[in-house]
């Protein structure tokens, strides 16, 4: 038989020492290291704030009261405006129902003038019956809601306040479902929906008709239906978010394609596909999708709202995690039911300026200073004059707008200076409310107008000093600051499950202002596979980036770090708090990938809040750590597969057991081994087709997690993990993650007769995934981007399979 090595981008890791809390051990040569940087430093603890508060994320009718009877909360819309949160989901009857709150955990219902309890739009619009997808967005003194009707198409409603009553302005304009509004920093408006395969994305006319200017964007596919596309823009990028492919599978799920360098969200060709960051399918927790995004608290760290479904297609949960940025890569940090942390509030806010602010002659400031780095946000009707930097009455600094003109000036000895003036897109209603956020980072400042960022990357250094206001010619509303911007929340979140490089608490890290490093590289470098504009982290010396982390359970974790292609076969350490440190070893392997994500090892660590630092050894760059709670197998595991051992569970179609073996029925289905840990692992069974099979196949899954089986929606893709597969002439590699983001790694020739065993034997170990038939190897892929977690199985697609003589040994 022919036998096949295929080269891909990627490589195997060796694991040398883990003092304390050793790892598995894998079989690759040691390397001689270079002990001339060994140094352990003493990190301060003594800030380190340990308390902690999680919510319930299942928000059941004493978070969300007078939810739809038999539905809950589905295809949520979340929208902040005036400092307050507004919830718009499906409707499952008539009218429009919404949501209200100032913390994103307690809501309670609004309801418009004129209007029944809890409803912005009237139960009395025919247009109303079953609106799906209810969203909001605002815009010069108008608040306009798109909803379909059933599926049927899109009708407009507006208002002028978010709570209703919201009267419609068009009929049917068609446009399938799931309508979502953006609007860009130069005041332009557009409008996404679910087409098919795709996103489809339409411009607005000034007065928020729909013009004819319209396409579909590119590479924004689930790979079958999609739908629920919302636009969030963070720093200059546009992140578009997705779910799909159908509601009625476990596996329904959110993913996300990104835009940068681009002056405007409408652009066809432009957006990079990126990975699906929200799902799982289990029988507790399943059918996580439909989201927006939104700003959270502290006016600096944003939060993904999205929906899980419980009973049926129908009773649906509302649900919120947090996002973390890396440039262009985003994720949602450990999605859960349980454990979740409460977003952080500002440090001052209130919706009574009047009476919550200090008077000093003509202003109204603060009681408090923000910190040096801050985020402040004025509501205001009227012509405004925003005072921040308030050191004394001679002394501070202003932003004043007319609705046209925008103007940071300083006031230095009562002296004043314009330090930025712009023109705004176009002459705001200054009758209406809007909003201006200023933050400042490092002598850096960014201004937005009306969620508009219209003043990025200026140079200013703003002294210690109070917010407010001067003057009285204009109401003033909401008002706030936190002493967090321009990404400061995401290095002072304890993170859960995943660490950018850029989230280090710089306060307890010694690095060199050139440590952080933007990755760029020519596109047409075959051997590139990171995203442009994403940070690495570059030690050097005596270097050492600390983060903060939450483990919400005493357990094991495996660690694994997306290192860059110099860093193989050099040593780095890891030190939890002021423990000794971990030193592993990652070994040098012939591959030309640019990046590598590698398994470094496990460590037992203690429930709650902790440093994990990453100390340099020998020059080491990485761009993200995954920790994950995982079972450290270390003896071997067997199985005759005759009887029922209680160690087998099945998904999908049942197994039964046989005086030959395990046998599957006709239909796709997984027979998993419920001991996880087994990452690292050559694993063997005897296979028997029991029907021929030219079409189906059946084989082994390694690492493998969130399948699903909807009978329409769902096929022999719908998972994530490696799935080692033969049919009667062939053996494969399918890289598993549903339909568009599947990968084949590998595909050969072999001879799989029917009706007799064979031996199938898979040596997954670290990068190096191995596949051997009847002894002879089929072929051996080296995964850069490897996945780790998960379970292994015995997996059919459709054809009758007995599966005996189980072994499992970890390496």
């Amino acid at each position: 038989m022919m036998k096949k090595w295929l080269k891909f981008i990627a490589f195997s890791l060796l694991l040398t020492s883990c003092r304390l809390t050793p790892s598995s051990s894998l079989s690759e040569p040691s390397i001689s290291i270079d002990t001339s940087v060994n140094f352990d430093p003493t990190i301060d603890t003594s800030t380190l704030e340990t308390r902690y508060n999680t919510f319930n994320n299942s928000f059941d009718d004493a978070q969300i009261p007078n939810q739809w009877p038999n539905y809950g909360i589905g295809d949520p819309f979340v929208y902040r405006f005036n400092g307050f949160y507004y919830l718009y989901p499906s409707t499952s009857q008539r009218g429009v129902r919404a949501y209200r709150s100032i913390d994103l955990m307690n809501w309670e219902p609004v309801t418009g003038e004129g209007l029944e309890y809890g409803y912005v739009l009237s139960p009395d619009y025919d247009e109303s019956v079953v609106a799906y997808a209810p969203e909001v967005t605002y815009y010069d003194g108008w608040f306009y809601l798109c909803e379909s009707q059933a599926g049927t198409g899109h009708y407009f409603f507006r208002s002028r306040s978010p709570e209703g009553p919201f009267v419609p302005y068009t009929g049917n304009v068609g446009e399938s479902i799931d309508g979502s509004f953006f609007i860009d920093d130069d005041g332009k408006a557009y409008f996404l929906r679910a087409k098919a395969e795709t996103i489809r994305i339409r411009r607005f006319n000034d007065d928020f008709t729909l013009s004819n200017e319209a396409f579909d964007i590119d590479n924004t596919s689930m790979g079958g239906w999609t739908e629920g596309p919302y636009v969030l823009k963070r720093n200059g990028i546009y992140y578009l978010t997705f779910t799909g492919v159908h509601v009625g599978s476990p596996g329904y799920k959110v993913g996300y394609s990104y835009l940068q360098d681009s002056d405007s969200v409408f652009n066809r060709y432009g957006y990079t596909r990126a990975e699906n960051i929200l799902m799982n399918t289990s029988e507790e927790w399943h059918t996580l999708g439909h989201s927006s995004s939104t700003m959270g608290p502290d006016m600096d760290s944003h939060y993904i709202a999205y929906h899980s479904r419980t009973s049926g297609v129908w009773g649906r949960h509302f649900n919120l995690s947090r996002l973390l940025f890396n440039g262009p890569e985003m994720t949602v940090d450990r999605p859960s039911l349980t454990d979740t942390l409460v977003p952080n509030m500002p440090v001052f806010y209130t919706h009574d300026p009047l009476n919550d602010m200090d008077f000093a002659g003509e202003f109204l400031l603060t009681a408090q200073k923000p910190r040096k780095t801050f985020t402040a946000e004025w509501n205001f009707i009227g012509n405004p004059t925003l005072v921040f930097g308030y050191e004394d009455s001679a002394n501070y600094y202003v932003i004043e707008t007319d609705g046209l003109n925008l103007k940071i000036v300083k006031v230095s000895n009562n002296v004043s200076s314009v330090v930025k003036a712009i023109k705004l897109d176009h002459q705001y209603d200054m009758t209406a409310l809007h909003t201006i956020r200023l933050s400042h980072r490092d002598g850096n400042v960014n201004v937005t107008f009306d969620n508009m960022e219209k003043i990025r990357n200026l140079a200013l250094d703003i002294p210690l000093g109070k917010i407010g206001y001067k003057g009285d010619s204009y109401e003033k509303h909401f008002t706030a600051f936190s002493n967090v911007a321009q990404g400061l929340s995401d290095q002072e979140y304890a993170k859960q499950r995943v660490l950018y490089a850029n989230a280090y608490d710089e306060n307890v890290s010694k690095l060199n202002a050139s440590s952080l490093i933007s990755i760029n590289s020519d596109t047409e470098d075959e051997n590139y596979n990171g995203k442009n504009n994403s940070y690495k982290l570059q030690l050097s010396g005596e270097e050492y980036a600390t983060y903060k982390i939450l483990t919400t359970n005493t357990d094991t974790y495996q660690i694994t770090m997306r290192v860059d292609n110099a860093s193989l076969g050099k040593k780095i350490a890891l030190k939890v708090d002021n423990e000794t440190p971990l030193e592993f070893v990652i070994p040098y392997v012939d591959t030309n990938a640019a990046f590598i994500n590698v398994y470094l090892g496990n460590l037992d660590l203690v429930k709650g809040i902790h440093y994990l630092s990453v100390l340099n050894r020998e020059n080491t760059a990485f761009s993200r750590i995954d920790f994950i709670p995982t079972k450290k197998q270390e003896t071997v595991y067997e199985n005759d597969l005759l009887s029922d051992k209680l160690d087998i569970l099945s998904r999908g179609a049942p197994f039964t057991y046989t005086e030959d073996g395990l046998t599957s029925s006709a239909s796709r289905g997984i027979a998993y081994l419920i001991k996880e840990g087994f990452d690292n692992t050559q694993i063997s069974v005897d296979l028997r087709f029991d029907t021929p099979s030219s079409f189906y196949s059946s084989g082994i899954v390694v690492r493998a997690e969130n399948d699903a089986f909807h009978p329409e929606w769902d096929d022999h893709n719908s998972l994530q993990g490696y799935y080692f597969g033969v049919k009667n002439t062939q053996a494969f590699l399918m890289k598993c993650d549903y339909q568009a983001m599947t990968q084949q790694l590998a595909i050969n020739f072999a001879e799989v007769p029917s009706n007799e065993f064979v031996t199938l034997k898979v040596v997954a170990n670290g990068n190096t995934l191995s596949f051997y038939v009847n002894g002879v190897e089929e072929f051996v892929v080296i995964d850069a981007d490897a996945k780790y977690g998960g379970k292994l199985g015995l997996y059919t697609t459709g054809v009758t399979t007995t599966f005996k003589n189980l072994k499992v040994t970890p390496l």
